[in-house]
């Protein structure tokens, strides 16, 4: 008798071993995956939350005071950050084009699209960016001044 239980005992736990192993190969074979097998699937995206506008000269280099000389060439770009506040560390990629605007084109135009300008007139303009792909927008104001004379040369005559 106890003999026998032994053998219940031992088929029975044999089949519970097969059924585990069977069911190990199904998800294997189908492709199926775990709840926390994530490997495969991207990181999610970190939705962006605030955006600032910076503005630079021909070279690149800032503007500490946003003011450029009537003619000089000068450069809009929006940042957008995962950060409630603008935060250089959390710097983001925006997800959809940047369009810039100028609030007055006579005194600083703007390409829509690359954000190239130029100092037209004297006075003040608010340089804006939009991002398309999730509305965050920033501005910051320009000033432009009259352009000041770099060098001069005057050539005497006898006479």
């Amino acid at each position: 008798m106890t003999f026998m239980l032994y053998w219940i005992v031992g088929v029975v736990s044999y089949l519970i071993v097969m059924a585990i192993l069977l069911i190990v190969i199904a998800k294997i074979t189908s492709g199926a995956k775990d709840e926390d097998d994530d490997d495969d699937e991207p990181a999610p995206t970190p939705q962006l939350l605030s955006a600032s506008l910076s503005i630079t000269n021909d070279k690149g280099e800032p503007f500490m005071s946003l003011t450029v000389e009537v003619g000089q060439p000068w450069h809009a770009k929006q940042h957008e950050f995962t950060s409630a506040t603008p935060d250089p560390t959390k710097e983001g990629t925006p997800p959809g084009p940047i369009t810039y605007m100028s609030d007055t084109p006579t005194i600083a135009s703007v390409d829509s699209t690359s954000g190239v300008g130029t100092a037209v007139s004297v006075g003040t303009a608010t340089i804006t960016g939009k991002d398309a792909g999730n509305g965050l927008t920033s501005s910051d104001t320009l000033t432009v001044v009259a352009a000041t004379l770099k060098s001069a040369s005057m050539e005497l005559a006898a006479g």
